[in-house]
């Protein structure tokens, strides 16, 4: 169900309007599998999903294409080791493709230095938890990062977040009362799309001043 909600954060909505969920319900989503259904994978597996999501496949893994690639790839994921530089490389690319690398800042705060990483890295947009009074959560991680920087960047709700999941967690198919910043992570990623939708002529660079 964590995907599912973290994507009904992004783009959800439903033809009644009765959840409105999405904060850019318009986008057009994709998605790689890069963990297995125990939440489980390896940095191998994740190299190979970031080199994917740079040029889609085919359902056979062949005929990559850069021009099927996202504008924006939002990661509610990451190593509470903040100077893991394990994908370093990889972001880095994504950024030379245009591409837009939101990270979750992590849950292992409050304490100074507790962002994870890749959020943690220059080259990486990482979002933090507030509640609904606009307070930082306690649970959120803290800069700065090994790199001096000041994180997460930017901080969206994170606490009591209602959004979508499977039905074999709610038969609504809808549950508030979600805890993280990995949900706090997709409003950002989406944020982002919405600001693309009005400037797209914008860099990431240029994006980011503006979001911060």
């Amino acid at each position: 169900g964590h995907g599912t909600h973290t994507m009904g954060t992004m783009v959800g909505a439903d033809a009644s309007g009765a959840n409105q969920i999405g904060v850019a319900p318009g986008a057009r989503w994709v998605a790689v599998k890069a963990f297995d259904d125990d939440g489980d994978t390896t940095d191998a597996i994740l190299h190979a999903a970031f080199q994917w999501i740079m040029a889609p496949t085919d359902l056979n893994g062949l005929n990559p294409d850069p021009a099927k690639a996202p504008d924006i790839v939002s990661n509610s994921w990451g190593d509470s080791n903040s100077s893991d530089q394990t994908f370093w490389q990889d972001v880095l690319a994504l950024r030379a493709a245009g591409i837009m690398p939101v990270f979750a800042g992590g849950n292992s705060g409050p304490d100074e230095g507790t962002v994870d990483s890749p959020g943690s890295y220059p080259q990486s947009l990482a979002v933090g938890a507030t509640n609904s009074s606009d307070v930082i959560a306690s649970f959120s991680g803290r800069g700065p990062s090994p790199w001096g920087e000041i994180k997460p960047d930017v901080v969206a709700p994170g606490v009591n977040v209602r959004s979508s999941v499977p039905p074999v967690i709610d038969a609504t198919m809808y549950q508030g009362g979600w805890n993280g910043t990995s949900m706090a992570t997709p409003h950002g990623a989406a944020v982002t799309a919405l600001i693309w939708q009005a400037r797209p002529d914008l860099t990431i660079t240029a994006t980011e001043y503006v979001l911060t």
